[in-house]
């Protein structure tokens, strides 16, 4: 039998009776021995990242979204990123599903997460979903996880949380920023390898200041400039991997070292790396000119 998910935006949405109706209205004119209907919608699915285990689950039926042979998306607003990271799911796992231009670049973790796993990078697992979900998922975690907003940048709204009410709690108080929920990878700092032109060119060790989780400089964290060459090969490789599936000529790639068991992970790829600004100025400035010269198809 085929099946087909139905899916609009938010089911608490003013609009969400009037897609109910609709979809009950497919649903009787394609129901039959050969055709299943279900109705869903976005902000009723579980994304959860977590490499060859990675699915997405409607919570409504709770059929994986790779059981289904056709995805109908109808309305998106608000859970864009939701509806990208999705769109990026089907394609990777050849479920049909419409409409196609919903699978693009878009700058947010969730979709960026997605993309990884589908070019067969390595990231902490990631969950997303309602915070009573994210909530549910933290001892699946392992009872300490970092919750980050979806568009944050510079280590702004991300928060290390060993409690399920804390999840509610800062949800709460920032009802403006969505959030997900990651993995949390016990390290000792982590590396922001600049790419430019698909090559990695420059490293900076970043270490958390004292009492911070977090590796970034703007958080106050320390940088330290090391040779490239001191650096193993596949990590350079991922670098340059997942700023290709980013499209992203210049990116700053953070990658960890899992203290546990000297993994790595990609965290994320800026595609603002603070060329002019932030440690080592001289250096990035020198090799984004060399970068700039190569395009031109110029020797120095």
């Amino acid at each position: 039998m085929k099946k087909i998910l139905l899916l609009s935006s938010r089911h608490d949405s003013k609009f969400a009776p009037k897609f109910e109706a609709f979809h009950k209205k497919i649903g009787n004119l394609l129901d039959s021995d050969k055709i299943k209907v279900y109705s869903s919608t976005l902000d009723q699915l579980l994304f959860d990242v977590n490499g060859n285990d990675t699915k997405i689950t409607d919570l409504v039926s709770g059929l994986e979204i790779a059981e289904f042979d056709l995805i109908v998306q109808r309305v998106v607003t608000g859970l864009a990123e939701e509806a990208n990271a999705l769109a990026i799911y089907c394609r990777a796992k050849n479920v049909k599903y419409i409409d196609s231009y919903l699978d693009r670049i878009l700058a947010d973790k969730l979709s960026s997460s997605f993309l990884y796993w589908s070019a067969g990078l390595k990231i902490p697992r990631t969950v997303s979903g309602s915070p009573e979900i994210m909530e549910k998922m933290l001892a699946v975690l392992g009872g300490k996880a970092i919750l980050k907003d979806i568009r944050g940048a510079k280590g702004k709204n991300n928060y290390l949380v060993t409690d399920p009410e804390q999840i509610i709690k800062i949800c709460h108080d920032n009802p403006e920023i969505k959030f997900i929920l990651q993995e949390f990878i016990p390290n000792n700092s982590d590396y922001r390898i600049l790419v430019l032109n698909y090559k990695p060119v420059l490293i900076i060790n970043r270490t958390a200041s004292v009492n911070s989780h977090l590796n970034n400089t703007s958080q106050g964290g320390k940088a330290e400039l090391i040779d490239i060459n001191s650096v193993s090969k596949e990590l350079l490789e991922m670098s340059v991997v997942a700023s290709k599936v980013e499209k992203l000529e210049v990116s700053g790639v953070d990658i960890m070292l899992s203290n546990n068991t000297n993994e790595p992970y990609i965290l994320e790829v800026n595609q603002a790396p603070q060329i002019q600004s932030g440690s080592f100025v001289d250096e990035k400035t020198n090799k984004y000119v060399e970068m700039l010269i190569e395009l031109l198809g110029e020797g120095k």
